[in-house]
């Protein structure tokens, strides 16, 4: 117990000088603040509501605020701010209604040492009104345009409303609640989309959910005036012409989707037969809409006025030269040229548009052999008259060679003879004719036209020579092929024998005084064995040369025959010659 004593003692004692400085200061702060002068302040402190009747809401906009007028310590208050006090209103006692609050002093919660002297206003206004619930109707908002033609008839939400809570005389002024824009650019049918909800109230609550917007799409509905075309069919008689067509009205307003109605670029009436009408007349027609989907909105009754009037025709006709009798067998009449080629007539519609052409009068060409030139006049139809330049009609008549087409014979030419031991067993030409075109002058006389000169092959056989040109005459004469094929057969010749004359071949002269009076030779003709191409080529066979130098006298002599060409032999090569001569008077 002693030293729990002595313990005590010592604890209070502990540091002592320290302890008696601290109380000292603490006096003397004490004795400061409680000697400060005090003063008053006013400060602007928001109200704020503590506590709301169930069932109803505040529906103050705007922040209220209440001037607070305190008292304390200059040195507190100038360190205080309008966030050092807070007035909170107790709204519970109160109902529904515009109501003025008062506010209690106790209401205001100050800082330690600063005394509420005065609030103003010493009310404010408050009103308090029901929080209830109502299903508001949804507006469905659309953004851009649909494709052309079309238009928006209808979106449709689901949920077509919602379930909205808040203060009854707000909700009282809100008649529909809007999406979010719902894209319907470029459409042309019908969508479904997902919006949202595109409103905001203070006070004003719903619940959040998806909204479905079905989007329909149709086309716009337009009117637009069409002109109106009468269908015209059928021919009037060739003397008849239509004068002119009224259509009444001119156009017809048109009212149906618009897509549809550009389409419909004119109306027309039913068709209007114009065979065999000669004179005016006027048809009603009751028109059909256009296309399906479409009508006709202010009328569909129209008429067709139509004007006929007889006619006349004027118009260009060619002229032809009318000649008779031929020119000269040999020629034939080249291109006619008639001056003017054509004239301006007119007439009856019948008469003028039947013309083809106006013939001149008859032109005698009978054996003409050169160019000649008439004036002759026209020969026109009946109810048919000249218009413009009157005058004959010069026509030019030229003459030229007449062209025939005539077949001639192919004559194959050869240059020389078949070799040696050939020869031509026959000649064929593929074709054997060709047609020869040129003057009739140049033909008529032509028996058969030659190929161009070929070479016997040299060897015995068949040989074909082909594209043997045809030599045809000069001066615009033309064959068809001019070219041909010609066959040439060759066979070995057998060997043929002739009997050939001798002849005597003497030189120099007989003794002076003498004369060769009868020279005689045995045999006198000879046998040939050879080539036919050979033999043939010969006509006698001449001895060597005999010299008659110093005969006086009757003189035989033998000798031989001159040797022949090649493949021919002689049965016999020595003749005996007797040469006789006389004494020269």
């Amino acid at each position: 117990m002693a030293a729990s004593y002595d313990s005590s003692v010592t604890s209070v004692f502990h540091n002592l000088p320290l302890k008696l400085l601290s109380l000292i200061l603490a006096s003397l702060v004490w004795l400061f603040v409680m000697s400060e002068e005090r003063s008053e302040r006013s400060y602007t402190v928001q109200v704020v509501v503590s506590r709301v009747p169930a069932g109803l809401v505040v529906l103050n906009e705007e922040d209220q605020f209440v001037e607070v007028r305190v008292s304390g310590p200059r040195g507190i208050l100038n360190n205080l701010t309008d966030k050092a006090f807070v007035t909170s209103l107790d709204l519970a006692p109160y109902g529904r209604g515009e109501l003025d609050v008062p506010i209690p002093r106790e209401a205001v919660q100050a800082p330690k040492g600063v005394t509420i002297s005065r609030i103003v206003p010493a009310t404010i206004r408050v009103r308090l009104d029901a929080v209830v619930e109502r299903k508001i109707p949804l507006l469905a908002v659309t953004q851009g345009r649909p494709a052309h033609g079309y238009e928006v008839k209808e979106v449709k939400l689901e949920p077509s409303s919602l379930p909205v809570t808040g203060p009854e005389t707000l909700l009282d002024k809100i008649t529909e609640i809007p999406t979010t824009p719902i894209p319907v650019a470029g459409l042309s049918g019908d969508t479904t989309v997902v919006a949202n909800v595109d409103f905001q109230r203070r006070l004003v609550t719903w619940p959040g959910q998806p909204i479905r917007a079905l989007v329909e799409v149709i086309p716009r509905i337009v009117t637009r005036s069409i002109p109106v075309r009468a269908k015209i069919e059928g021919e009037l008689d060739t003397a008849f012409q239509v004068a002119g067509i009224e259509v009444e009205p001119l156009a017809l307003d048109v009212t149906g989707p618009e897509p549809v109605v550009e389409r419909v670029e004119g109306l027309q009436t039913p068709p209007i037969n114009l065979a065999g009408e000669k004179k005016p007349f006027a048809r009603r027609f009751q028109l059909d809409p256009p296309a399906d989907g479409v009508e006709l909105s202010d009328g569909d009754r129209v008429t067709v006025k139509v004007t006929i009037e007889e006619k006349s025709l004027q118009r260009t006709v060619p002229v032809t030269a009318t000649l008779k009798g031929k020119p000269h067998r040999d020629y034939q009449v080249g291109e006619v040229q008639v001056i003017p080629s054509a004239v301006r007539v007119k007439g009856s519609y019948r008469r003028v548009s039947d013309l083809e052409t106006i013939a001149t009068d008859p032109i005698d060409v009978s054996d003409l052999q050169k160019l000649a030139m008439f004036h002759t006049p026209l020969d026109l139809p009946k109810g048919v008259e000249r218009t413009g330049p009157a005058g004959d009609i010069t026509v030019i008549v030229p003459v030229e060679d007449r062209v025939v087409q005539r077949p001639i014979a192919v004559r194959p030419a050869f240059s020389g003879a078949p070799k040696d031991g050939l020869e031509v067993d026959r000649v064929d030409v593929t074709p054997e004719e060709v047609t020869l075109t040129g003057p009739a002058r140049q033909l008529r006389e032509l028996k058969g036209i030659p190929t161009g000169l070929l070479s016997y092959p040299e060897t015995a056989g068949v040989h074909v020579l082909a594209d043997a040109r045809v030599l045809v005459p000069e001066g615009g004469v033309t064959a068809q092929p001019d070219k041909v094929n010609v066959t040439v057969t060759l066979m070995v010749a057998p060997p043929v024998r002739r009997h050939l004359p001798v002849r005597v071949t003497l030189v120099d002269q007989p003794a002076p005084g003498f004369a060769v009076r009868e020279v005689s030779v045995q045999p006198k003709e000879i046998e040939v064995v050879g080539a036919k191409s050979r033999v043939e080529g010969l006509s006698e066979l001449v001895t060597e040369p005999i010299s008659l130098r110093g005969i006086s006298a009757e003189t035989t002599i033998t000798t031989r025959v001159v040797t022949p060409p090649d493949g021919v032999k002689v049965a016999q090569g020595d003749v005996v010659v007797t040469v006789r001569v006389q004494r020269e008077n």
